[in-house]
């Protein structure tokens, strides 16, 4: 049987909500991984992981700096 790999690529707006999805995402994508003994993973998941890792670094950096503030 086939692992069932995780699907979900809607990322929430604001950065910490992001930050709490994107983290359970790659949680729930390594424990898959894990649990698929060397096959491939495939490429349509990769892109979603690079593209919310994009996407959470852009609102990083679009983040004022408050401390200095």
């Amino acid at each position: 049987m086939a692992i069932p790999w995780a699907q979900r690529a809607d990322w929430p707006l604001k950065l910490r909500e992001h930050a709490t999805e994107f983290t359970k995402y790659l949680r729930d994508m390594l424990n898959c991984i894990h649990r698929s003994l060397g096959q491939a993973v495939p490429a349509n998941l990769v892109k979603t992981m690079i593209t919310g890792t994009l996407t959470m670094m852009s609102k990083t950096l679009r983040t004022p700096n408050l401390t200095t503030i």
